[in-house]
């Protein structure tokens, strides 16, 4: 079973959950059974002491999706992570944060409106407590696309002091100026996080449409971080593993957003990272010319 938090309002009468924010968060077990998910509720304590037993020694990730995510996509979607990050060596647990996206491509401003309101969830129900029971508060986040807009709100936020041990961006929907080190989210992820990633390509067809969205931004999961990237935060781009990984045939505007979760090769990377591994050594990336670093992990 994979556990999963959920902000998605459930309809008792239907039995099943929607698409509206709910004002609390549910902790659940969820199951592939045959071609249907299988969800259980389950409480809170029950929830965090399998959490704890699920990392181990090794730590939890703790996966954010992106906008236009209905719940079996985003089930899908984190089977995907949970088995990529196996395959390239993470011996942690995978979790997953559910939030109430519409799942619908005209929803992209309604979406980005409930993932700012629901970003304190991540940190109160999710964050937090999993730092309080993970062995040696081993707590990663992995967002992709909106997922990172969402989580770079919640690290903004005030409170007790915590902190994640690995901040990992996929394709991140953020605009690149907010995370200088001297802007707010920029300052909140320095302050929150003891290593930030951001994994970015050139060639994503949805952020190329994002940036005209808004105003011609540029978005850190397409242009990169626009300042000199020093610890804790890493610049990995990803244009060649892209091209490595994805045939001439199949890329297009969805494939080049999403196609991190069909690679082999960015799995292992992330594996390595959240397993500790030095970024400066590691074997599936090369030094570039501007002084950050390439992801080169081999082709699927």
């Amino acid at each position: 079973m994979t556990l999963v938090l959920s902000r998605r309002r459930f309809d008792d009468t239907a039995r099943r959950f929607g698409n509206a924010v709910s004002d609390r968060t549910h902790h659940l077990w969820v199951e592939r059974r045959g071609g249907a998910w299988s969800v259980g509720f389950v409480e809170r304590g029950r929830w965090l002491a399998h959490a704890k037993r699920a990392a181990g020694a090794h730590g939890l990730v703790l996966y954010v999706h992106g906008y236009n995510t209905r719940q079996p996509a985003m089930f899908e979607r984190l089977l995907s992570v949970e088995r990529g990050l196996k395959a390239g060596g993470f011996r942690g647990a995978v979790a997953g944060f559910d939030w109430a996206s519409d799942g619908v491509v005209y929803g992209y401003d309604y979406d980005r409106q409930d993932a700012a309101r629901i970003a304190p969830g991540l940190v109160a129900d999710g964050i937090r407590p999993l730092l309080a029971h993970v062995a040696g508060g081993d707590v990663s986040v992995l967002a992709h696309s909106m997922g990172c807009y969402l989580a770079a709100h919640a690290l903004a936020g005030g409170g007790p002091r915590w902190t994640l041990r690995n901040l990992l961006f996929t394709a991140a929907d953020v605009d690149a100026a907010q995370l200088k080190r001297q802007a707010p989210w920029g300052r909140g992820i320095a302050a929150r996080a003891k290593r930030f990633t951001n994994y970015h390509c050139p060639h994503d067809g949805i952020l190329r449409i994002a940036r005209v969205v808004h105003g011609n931004r540029p978005r850190a999961g397409r242009a990169g971080l626009i300042e000199p990237a020093r610890p804790p935060f890493h610049d990995v781009r990803c244009g060649a593993q892209y091209h490595r990984d994805v045939a001439p045939a199949a890329r297009g505007r969805v494939v080049s957003h999403n196609w991190w979760f069909l690679s082999p090769g960015f799995f292992r990377d992330a594996a390595l990272v959240l397993g500790g591994a030095d970024p400066a050594t590691l074997p599936t990336r090369r030094p570039t010319l501007g002084g950050d670093q390439m992801l080169f992990a081999g082709g699927a």
